[in-house]
C-alpha cells in the first residue's frame, strides 16, 4: 500500500464547529458505544482536544467499549499534552489488554518513576503482571512486594505472586533436570513454564527449548525453535549461536559458518560463538582433506582423516551424539572401509550412522553393499528396499537406476542361494532314470524343464490340478507372489467395456473420488473417452456442492455466446442468485417455442456415445461419434436420457419452474418477440463450457483454501492508518481508511493502481459499482410498483412520495444506449394478458387487478421475498450498463463521492448529511444509493445525476448500519430501533422495536431482517408484519457482525464468540470460540467462514461443520478487514504498527488445470 501522510484518528474527531438547528458538527468526536448518541443534532459541549483530561475521559470510554486502538490514541495525546502517571497506566492497560507487555512495562515504569512520592499499588500490579507476562518472575515478585506494600491482601497482586512462584517452581526443575540429562523432564517443565506466559518468552527460554531438543535429537523442532526465535530476536548473539550450532550437526556448514560469524560482530568475545567457529572451520577443513584423498584412491589415508574429523565431531549428548554430520563422516569412513574390504568396521560404522540418521540413504545402501559382500543376502535385499524408500520417488534418476540393479543382484543371489532340487520335488512324475540322475548343470537342467513342461502337456486334467496343488505347497512367499502377478492379468477382465454403455456410465456416478476417476482414465483409451462424458462431472459438481458456482459459470459461458436478445430473456430473473433455474427455463423456452425447428438432425454435438468397436484403438478422433445404435443425452439440468435406436434424436427437457410465478409468461411474451435465430443455444456449448474442467478448478481451489494458496500481493504503508472498509470484486480491490485516502488495486494482480484523493476527513464506508450490467434491467425497473404504506403507519418518512424513476436509455453519466428503451419494453410484452403482472411480478403503475384494501394486501404480500437481491457481502454491486467501475463513498467530511475508478476522478461530491455518513448501500442494477449517517437521517441519492432524491426521516439517534434488497432498505441506529423503507419512494414501512440498546449490525434478503445489538442479542423479524420471530442469545457482549444467507445466520461479537444460527430451527447450530479479542469482520458462503479479530488472527472455518480448519496468515496486531471471492482474499491488519494488506490466491496454476 502507498505511504501517505499519517493522520490522527482525532484530527477528524475533536473538529471544532458545530451547526444549529438541523445542522451538526463539521467532524464531532464519536461517542462511546455504550452511551446512546442523543440528539447529536443538537449543540452538545465536545470533548476539546487541547484538554488532556478530556482525551483521557473519552479514552477511558473506548476502553471500556473495547476500542484500544482508539483508547492507545487518545491517552497518547493527552500524555503529549502533559505527562500524568495516571495517563501512562491507563496506557499501560490499553497495551495489556492488546497483549503488547512490553509497551505496558515501560509505562508502567514511567508511571511508578513519576509516582516516587505518593507510589500507587495499583500501578505495580499493572507492573508485576507485565513481568510476569514477559517471564520475568524475578522482576514481577519485586513489584508484587511493592504493590502488597501499599495495598496488603490485594487479590490481583496475591496471584501474581503465586503465579510467579509457579513459574520459578518449573523453571528450577527444568534447570535440574538438565543437570541430570533427563531431556524429557526437563522440556516438560520449560514448556509448562512458558504456557504461564502471555506474552513473549524470554530470549534464554528460547535459546533452552532448542538445546533441549537438539539433546533429544528431535532435529525438525530443533530447526523449527531456532528459526522461531531467530525471527523474534534477530539481534541475539546467544540466538544465533544456538542456531549455527544446529545447522552446524544438521550438516550445514557455510550456513553455520555465517550465523557465527554474525553472533561475534554482535559480541566480539561471546564464550561460546568463537570456539564453536573455530571448531566448525577444523571440522570442514578435515572433511575436505578426507574426500580429496578418497577420491584420489589413497583409501588408508582418507581413513584417517575421517577418523580425525570424527573425533572434532565428537559423542556429546548434549550435541544430539554428533548429529546428521556425524552420521555422514560414519557414512563416508565405512564406505572407505567397504573399498579395502574391512567389512566388519564397516558395518558398525554404518550401524551407528542409521541410529544417528535413520533416512540417510546412502548409509543404508552401504550397510546393503557390505552385507552382500559378507552374503547376508535376506539382509542385503531388505536393506537394498530400505534405501530405496529413503530415497523417494524423487530423488536423482542415476541413483534410483543404481538402486534398481543392486536389489536385482540382491535378489537374484538371494534366489540363487535358496535353488529347488527340481528332481526331489518332480520325481514321481519323471521318468526313473531321469529321476535318479545327479547331474545339476545348466544343460541337465535346460533339458529337464523341457522334460516337464511335455509331461505336464500329457496328463490328465486331475493330475495337472495335482502337479500344480504340490508345486504351489512347495514355493515360498516371492514365488507364490511371481505366480500371481502371471495368473492375475490372465484373469481380468474389463467389466466396463462389456457392460452396456449406460449401464457403465451409471456405474461411475457411484464413484465419489475424482483421484479414482483422474486414474481411471489412464487405464485404457476406452475408459478414458467414457470419463469424457460431461454428465459424469456434471454429478460430481454436484457432489461436491460446486452447482452454486458451476451453473453461474455456465451461465456466464451460455450467455457468452447468445445474442442481446437471448440474454434479455436471461437478465429478468426473479433473482440473480437463482443462476440454474433461470439458465433452464432459458432452454425450456427456447425448446417450447421450436426455435431450434429449423436446426440440423441430431448428430452427437449435445450428445457423448462411447463405442464398443473399432474405435477404441484408432485414435481419438471424435469421443463423441453416435455408434452402436445408441446415445446418452447430454442436456444440462436434466438427467441424462437412454435413447432407443428408434429414438436417438429424442431429448429430454429441463425440469419446469413452479407454475404460479407470472414471470415465466412474462419471459415466454418476451421470447416471441424476438427473432428465433437469436434465441438459438450455441452448437457444441461444451467447447466453450466442460463441466469436468471446471470441475478440476474447484477441486483444486478448494483444496488450496484448506492447505495451499500463496501471496499475489502484500503491501506495507508507511503510516498506521486503520482501514474502515473493503470492496473488492473481479476487477478492483479498493480500500478505504480513516486517513481519508481510498487506495485501488488490480485484483488479478495485486497490483497498485492509484489513490482516491478527495475526503478532507476519514473514509468510514464505500461500495465498488461494476462496470457494464444490464441497461435492458434498468429499463425494466421503471415498471417496480409503489409499494402501500404500512398498515400500522409510522413515525417517519420522505420529504417526497413522489415514486423514482430513472432514464434506463443512459448509460453511465449521460452516454445514451441506442433504440428507444420504453419501446422495446412495450413491444417485448412485459406484462402478461393474464394477470396483469408486471416483470416483477407486480401490478405496473396504472394497473388495477384489484381494488380498495384487496389491492393494497396483494401488493404488501408480493413486497417481499426472494426476488428481492440481497446486497454482495464484498460491498460491490451489479452496474446498470454503465462503461467504467465507480467508487461511492463517505465519511466524517459528511459528503458523498462517486469516483471513476478508471481514471480517478471524481465525478459528484454530493452534499446533504450534517454529520458523519457511517453507513451506505448502492442498488444492483440501478443508480441508486442509499446513505445512513449520524444526523439520524437516511438520503436517497440518484448517483448517475448528482442528485439527493429523498430525505429518510424517523430515527431519533446515529444510522449506525444498513442493508438493502432489491428497493428495500433496512437501517439500523443507535437509537435501538430497526426501519425498513421503500427506497423507490421513500416511505417508512416498518420499525422493528424490541432491543433495549444500541443497534450496530442489520442484514436483510428480502425474506428476513435480523439485528444485532449492544444489548449481546440477534432479533429476527418478519418484513411483512413487523413482528420479531426469533430472539437469539449466546453472546455475551455487543454483536457487531452479521451476515445472513438462506437459513444460515452467522454473528460475530466483542466477545471473540462467532455463532452459527439454523433460522429453520431457530436453534444455535455452533458456538465458535474464534477469537480471544473482539471479532472485527467476518464472511461465508456455502463452504467457509473466515473470521477475523483483534487479537490478530485470520481463521478459516467449515461451515457445514463449524470445524476449524486453519489459520491464513501469520499472527498479527490486529485485523481490521477481510474479504473474500471465489479464489482471492483480501485481509487489512496491522503488522509492526504498520497498516498492511496481504492478497492471497487459491486459484491453482494453469497448467494444473
Amino acid at each position: 500500500m502507498p505511504s501517505q501522510p499519517a493522520v490522527s484518528p482525532t484530527t477528524s474527531k475533536m473538529d471544532a464547529s458545530t451547526s444549529s438547528a438541523g445542522g451538526t458538527s463539521t467532524s464531532s468526536p464519536p461517542k462511546p458505544p455504550n452511551e446512546p448518541l442523543a440528539n447529536e443534532n443538537i449543540n452538545n459541549a465536545e470533548p476539546s482536544a487541547e484538554n488532556p483530561e478530556d482525551l483521557r475521559k473519552l479514552g477511558n470510554d473506548y476502553f471500556k467499549d473495547k476500542e484500544y486502538d482508539l483508547a492507545v490514541d487518545l491517552y497518547s495525546q493527552a500524555i503529549a499534552l502533559r505527562a500524568d502517571p495516571m495517563y501512562y497506566s491507563n496506557r499501560a492497560a490499553a497495551y495489556m489488554a492488546q497483549k503488547k507487555f512490553k509497551l505496558a512495562r515501560d509505562d508502567c515504569q514511567q508511571a511508578v518513576a513519576l509516582q516516587s512520592d505518593s507510589p500507587s499499588g495499583k500501578t505495580f500490579a499493572r507492573l508485576a503482571r507485565c513481568h510476569l507476562a514477559l517471564g520475568d518472575a524475578a522482576g514481577a515478585l519485586v513489584a508484587v512486594d511493592q504493590a502488597l506494600k501499599l495495598e496488603p491482601g490485594n487479590a490481583q497482586s496475591l496471584q501474581t505472586r503465586a503465579q510467579a512462584d509457579h513459574i520459578n517452581t518449573h523453571l528450577d526443575r527444568c534447570r535440574q533436570s538438565r543437570q541430570q540429562k533427563d531431556w524429557g523432564q526437563a522440556r516438560w517443565a520449560l514448556e509448562k513454564a512458558m504456557q504461564a506466559c502471555e506474552g513473549d518468552f524470554p530470549v534464554e527460554w528460547r535459546v533452552w527449548k532448542v538445546e533441549i531438543d537438539v539433546a533429544k535429537k528431535n532435529w525438525d523442532d530443533a530447526i523449527s525453535s531456532a528459526a522461531t526465535a531467530l525471527r523474534l530476536e534477530p539481534n541475539s548473539p546467544d540466538v544465533l549461536t544456538v542456531r549455527g550450532l544446529v545447522l552446524f550437526l544438521t550438516n550445514q556448514i557455510p550456513a553455520s559458518m555465517e550465523h557465527l560469524k554474525g553472533a561475534l560482530r554482535l559480541d566480539q568475545e561471546h564464550d561460546r560463538a568463537r570456539p564453536l567457529l573455530r571448531r566448525v572451520r577444523e571440522v570442514e577443513k578435515t572433511k575436505e582433506e578426507g574426500n580429496t584423498l578418497f577420491k584420489s584412491g589413497q583409501l588408508e589415508a582418507a581413513v584417517e582423516k575421517y577418523t580425525a574429523t570424527l573425533d572434532l565431531i565428537g559423542k556429546n549428548e548434549e550435541e544430539g551424539s554428533g548429529g546428521h554430520i556425524r552420521s555422514v563422516l560414519l557414512s563416508n569412513r565405512a564406505t572407505t572401509l567397504h573399498k579395502v574390504k574391512k567389512y566388519r568396521e564397516a558395518l558398525r560404522d554404518t550401524e551407528e550412522a542409521i541410529e544417528l540418521m535413520p533416512t540417510s540413504f546412502k548409509a543404508i545402501r552401504t550397510q546393503a553393499r557390505i552385507r552382500m559382500a559378507l552374503e547376508d543376502y535376506e539382509e542385503a535385499v531388505r536393506d537394498f528396499n530400505r534405501a530405496k524408500e529413503a530415497l523417494g520417488e524423487d530423488g536423482p534418476a542415476p541413483d534410483r537406476k543404481a538402486l534398481d540393479d543392486d536389489i536385482k543382484k540382491a535378489e537374484a543371489a538371494l534366489k540363487r542361494s535358496k535353488t529347488k532340487d527340481y528332481y526331489k520335488i518332480l520325481g514321481p512324475f519323471l521318468p526313473k532314470s531321469r529321476s535318479q540322475s545327479t547331474n545339476s548343470d545348466s544343460d541337465d537342467q535346460a533339458e529337464l524343464l523341457h522334460s516337464i513342461q511335455s509331461t505336464f502337456l500329457r496328463l490328465t486334467s486331475s493330475n495337472r490340478k495335482r502337479i500344480l496343488s504340490d508345486l504351489l505347497a512347495v514355493c515360498d512367499i516371492e514365488h507364490l507372489v511371481f505366480a500371481s502377478n502371471i495368473i492375475a492379468p490372465r484373469l481380468k477382465r474389463d467389466f466396463l467395456r462389456e457392460l452396456p454403455v449406460e449401464i457403465s456410465l451409471h456405474i461411475l456416478t457411484f464413484i465419489d473420488d475424482p483421484r479414482t476417476l483422474a486414474r481411471a482414465s489412464c487405464v485404457s483409451r476406452f475408459w478414458r473417452n467414457l470419463l469424457a462424458d460431461e454428465f459424469t462431472w456434471k454429478v460430481m459438481c454436484v457432489k461436491y456442492r460446486f452447482e452454486k458456482s458451476m451453473w453461474e459459470a455456465y451461465r456466464s459461458a451460455m450467455e457468452g455466446n447468445m445474442s442481446w436478445e437471448a440474454r434479455k430473456v436471461m437478465m429478468v430473473a426473479p433473482a440473480a442468485t437463482d443462476a440454474l433455474a433461470s439458465a433452464m427455463e432459458a432452454t425450456a423456452m427456447v425448446d417450447d417455442a421450436k426455435m431450434l425447428l429449423d436446426a440440423e438432425p441430431e448428430t452427437g454435438e449435445r450428445a457423448m456415445s462411447i463405442s464398443g468397436g473399432s474405435n477404441t484403438d484408432g485414435g481419438d478422433t471424435d469421443s463423441r461419434a453416435t455408434v452402436s445404435g445408441f446415445q446418452t443425452s447430454m442436456v444440462f439440468g436434466g438427467s441424462p436420457t437412454i435413447a432407443s435406436p428408434h429414438q436417438s434424436n429424442a431429448l429430454a427437457g429441463p425440469s419446469r419452474p413452479h407454475p404460479n410465478r407470472p414471470v415465466i409468461d412474462t419471459r415466454r411474451a418476451l421470447m416471441a418477440s424476438v427473432p428465433r435465430t437469436s434465441l438459438r443455444l450455441p452448437r457444441k456449448l461444451e467447447e466453450q463450457f466442460s463441466f469436468k474442467k471446471y470441475f478440476k478448478l474447484a477441486y483444486l481451489t478448494e483444496a488450496n483454501w484448506r492447505r495451499g494458496g500463496r501471496v499475489l500481493k502484500s503491501h506495507t504503508s508507511a503510516d498506521d492508518g486503520v482501514v474502515t472498509s473493503v470492496a473488492m470484486n473481479d476487477e478492483w480491490i479498493v480500500a478505504g481508511l480513516v486517513n481519508h485516502r481510498i487506495h485501488v488495486f488490480a485484483a488479478d494482480t495485486g497490483a497498485h493502481v492509484r489513490t482516491l484523493v478527495g475526503h478532507t476527513q476519514g473514509v468510514w464506508c464505500l461500495v465498488l459499482v461494476s462496470k457494464g450490467g444490464s441497461p435492458a434491467a434498468a429499463t425494466y425497473a421503471k415498471e417496480a410498483p409503489r409499494y402501500p404504506r404500512s398498515r400500522g403507519g409510522s413515525s417517519g418518512g420522505a420529504t417526497s412520495s413522489a415514486s423514482f424513476a430513472y432514464d434506463a436509455s443512459m448509460n453511465a453519466f449521460g452516454f445514451t444506449s441506442g433504440g428507444s428503451s420504453a419501446r422495446k419494453t412495450q413491444d417485448a410484452g412485459l406484462t402478461s394478458s393474464a394477470g396483469g403482472h408486471s416483470i416483477f411480478g407486480f401490478p405496473p403503475h396504472g394497473g388495477n387487478s384489484t381494488s380498495g384494501d384487496d389491492a393494497a394486501d396483494v401488493g404488501a404480500q408480493s413486497m417481499f421475498g426472494a426476488h428481492l437481491k440481497p446486497t454482495d457481502v464484498c460491498n460491490t454491486s451489479v452496474g446498470w450498463g454503465q462503461s467504467t467501475s465507480l467508487v461511492v463513498s463517505g465519511g466524517c467530511d459528511r459528503d458523498l463521492r462517486v469516483w471513476d475508478v478508471a481514471t480517478g476522478y471524481c465525478l459528484h461530491s454530493l452534499k446533504g448529511h450534517t454529520s458523519t455518513i457511517r453507513c451506505l448501500k448502492v442498488l444492483d442494477g440501478r443508480p441508486i444509493a442509499v446513505s445512513g449517517s449520524r444526523d439520524s437521517t437516511l438520503r436517497v441519492w440518484d448517483i448517475q445525476k448528482g442528485r439527493c432524491l429523498h430525505l429518510l426521516s424517523g430515527h431519533t439517534n446515529s444510522v449506525r448500519c444498513l442493508d438493502v434488497a432489491g428497493n428495500i432498505a433496512v437501517s439500523g441506529s443507535y437509537d435501538c430501533t430497526a426501519r425498513l423503507w421503500n427506497v423507490d419512494t421513500g416511505e417508512c414501512l416498518r420499525v422493528f422495536e424490541g432491543h433495549y440498546h444500541q443497534i450496530y449490525a442489520v442484514a436483510f434478503d428480502g425474506i428476513r431482517v435480523a439485528t444485532g445489538s449492544l444489548d449481546s442479542t440477534v432479533r429476527v423479524w418478519s418484513p411483512e408484519t413487523g413482528v420479531c420471530t426469533a430472539l437469539l442469545q449466546g453472546h455475551t457482549s455487543l454483536v457487531g457482525q452479521l451476515q445472513l444467507s438462506g437459513d444460515t445466520l452467522i454473528s460475530g461479537g466483542s466477545d471473540g464468540r462467532v455463532i452459527i444460527f439454523s433460522l429453520k430451527s431457530a436453534e444455535t447450530r455452533y458456538r465458535l470460540c474464534a477469537h480471544d479479542n473482539s471479532v472485527t469482520c467476518l464472511q461465508f458462503d456455502d463452504r467457509f467462514l473466515i473470521t477475523g479479530g483483534n487479537d490478530g488472527h485470520v481463521k478459516l472455518f467449515e461451515v457445514e461443520s463449524g470445524t476449524p480448519i486453519r489459520e491464513l496468515t501469520e499472527p498479527c496486531e490486529a485485523v481490521w478487514r477481510v474479504a473474500f471471492k471465489k479464489d482471492k482474499c483480501v485481509i487489512m491488519c496491522k503488522r509492526g504498527g504498520k497498516t498492511v494488506m496481504e492478497i492471497l490466491s487459491f486459484r491453482p496454476p494453469e497448467e494444473a488445470v
